[in-house]
């Protein structure tokens, strides 16, 4: 089927707002890195968007392609997938 099985079960991961005007370079580039790696690519787009209004440097306008660029592939992954499915409709 299309849809897949629910679980009795989940995980549950929280991913900072990141609206505390304290919070270095550092610390958005650490978010960056632990969102990508959890696969939340609009979030890591974000993060950076945030960063990059915030300390303007150029190295986070790469991270942000890196965000996008992944982001497009998800959309892209799903777009197969529906495509597919609709075809096996037709069947």
């Amino acid at each position: 089927s299309f849809l897949k099985i629910a679980p009795g079960w989940c995980e549950i991961s929280y991913l900072n707002k990141m609206d505390d005007e304290k919070m270095t370079l550092r610390e958005y580039l650490l978010a960056w890195v632990f969102a990508s790696i959890n696969a939340e690519h609009g979030f890591a787009l974000s993060v950076t968007k945030k960063a990059y209004e915030r300390f303007g440097d150029n190295f986070i306008l790469k991270l942000q392609k890196e965000s996008r660029r992944r982001l497009s592939y998800g959309y892209l992954r799903l777009g197969k997938k529906v495509f597919k499915h609709i075809l096996k409709l037709k069947k």
